[in-house]
């Protein structure tokens, strides 16, 4: 079997620490590389992470906080994050990548495993081309889709083409040991694996740019069985209910459950006017709804650069007919990522969108809009709600904390990003990664005030 990853011993760059820094709050007035106010011990860590922020709604959370202060760092990466980093058992695991050059070539991804007290890189792993996918951690196995966002006949709209396969160059998912990086086992795929596998028992599902789904054994790569469901997928990993996979894709964009015991598609549902953002939303779903999000043209407006819609929708699983829709707003679309991922929590959708910087609560039931309040910032990554709070990470890099009935209570700039990833909660810390037009962070604060309640 082809092996292309190269492990890198130690660090690729010199990480640089400044203790004693004098404002925690802002580093962007600071050190470009690092800054830490406070280095304790993080609480405990889950010992595994089987799917992409570890829970069917899609809530990153993990263990009760208490009064204690975690650990409170931002790391300046030897290169761009792509992922919210994943603290699991003895590391935090943060993946990413430069992506520059012919958008039709490949280019280096990386692996990062940090000292989740420090921030310090412990080890690294270089992979052939680029690493999106959330580090998955089973069995001591670390795994890690690689594939990079092109297209190999490229048109202007992919995401609504029939027949396209994303990715170009070297895909497939790899199998590292999760305490030193050396490779356990690779299976390559003809298109990228940019979503996180799901691991169910011994069984990995694998959703691929290249239009399939497949079963793979956990501890030897081996193929069990592959069926093709129509679609590419980016970053929407496989839901498993019952027997059924639920996962949403493009080319064109919809949403797909797959029988695991027959192997086959059950039904498709395809996203009405949508143009993009399915294949790259996780679904959060419930026994009764699978609530994904699509960037569309609005009703009775043609669709042009200003006069986008984000918009959530709800299917019922069984057969996938649409029980609801709702707007969340218009105007004009960023090119990277325009929907929110959505966090189901007691009956309640909670989402962000990139076009007007608010976050929304929702009625899981009927998609009547509870409230929505405006957090300064583009929202796309998964709200993360813990007891009677909620905390999001905007695109700019603003943590803000709200309460569940939607009141701002506190806020605490992290950084002049231009792309964050996160917040994951783990005990009293904080996990955050982000991105500058240059240079990649990655870190760990103590929640916000009001989160402890």
């Amino acid at each position: 079997m082809r092996k292309w990853v190269e492990i890198v011993a130690g660090m690729i760059a010199t990480t640089m620490v400044l203790s004693g820094a004098t404002d925690a709050a802002n580093p962007s007035v600071q050190s470009p590389a690092t800054y830490i106010k406070r280095a304790e011990s993080p609480g405990p860590a889950p010992t595994a992470w089987l799917i992409d922020h570890d829970s069917l709604t899609n809530n990153p959370v993990f263990g009760t906080p208490s009064t204690h202060d975690g650990p409170n760092y931002l790391v300046m990466l030897p290169a761009l994050a792509n992922s919210a980093p994943v603290y699991v058992n003895h590391f935090v695991y943060v993946v990413g990548g430069y992506v520059d050059g012919p958008r039709n070539a490949p280019h280096p991804g990386f692996v990062w495993a940090l000292n989740p007290a420090t921030g310090a890189i412990e080890w690294t792993i270089q992979t052939p081309n680029s690493v999106f996918a959330q580090p998955i951690v089973a069995g001591n196995l670390l795994l890690i889709g690689v594939g990079n966002a092109a297209f190999a006949h490229p048109t202007q709209s992919p995401a609504t083409t029939p027949g396209m396969v994303r990715g170009v160059g070297p895909s497939g998912l790899y199998a590292f040991d999760a305490t030193n990086g050396r490779v356990v086992w690779m299976f390559g795929t003809a298109g990228a694996d940019q979503a996180p596998p799901t691991v169910v028992g011994n069984t990995v599902y694998l959703a691929s740019g290249d239009r399939h789904l497949y079963a793979l054994r956990l501890r030897t790569g081996k193929e069990l069985w592959a069926t093709n469901i129509g679609h590419y997928v980016s970053r929407s990993s496989p839901r498993i209910i019952g027997h059924y996979a639920y996962l949403g894709g493009a080319g064109p964009l919809g949403v797909v459950a797959v029988n695991l015991r027959t192997h086959r598609v059950a039904w498709q549902r395809l996203i009405p006017g949508a143009l993009e953002g399915v294949d790259d939303t996780p679904l959060a779903t419930t026994p009764n709804r699978l609530i994904t999000a699509a960037l569309t043209g609005p009703k009775g407006i043609l669709p042009d650069s200003k006069r986008h819609a984000a918009r959530l929708f709800a299917l019922n699983p069984r057969n996938g007919n649409i029980v609801w829709a709702k707007t969340l707003a218009i105007g004009r679309a960023p090119m990277f990522k325009s929907t929110g991922t959505p966090t189901v929590m007691g009956g309640t959708v909670y989402a962000g969108n990139a076009i007007n910087g608010r976050i929304a609560a929702l009625s899981v039931r009927t998609g009547k809009i509870l409230w929505s309040v405006a957090v300064g910032s583009p929202v796309t990554r998964p709200p993360a709600v813990i007891g009677r709070d909620i905390e999001v990470l905007t695109k700019s890099g603003d943590l803000v904390a709200l309460s569940r009935r939607g009141k701002i209570l506190a806020r605490r700039p992290l950084a002049n990003w231009v792309n964050a990833y996160g917040p994951v909660i783990y005990n009293d810390s904080v996990a955050v990664a982000g991105n500058t037009s240059f240079n990649g962070y990655a870190g760990m604060i103590p929640l916000l005030t009001g989160s402890t309640r």
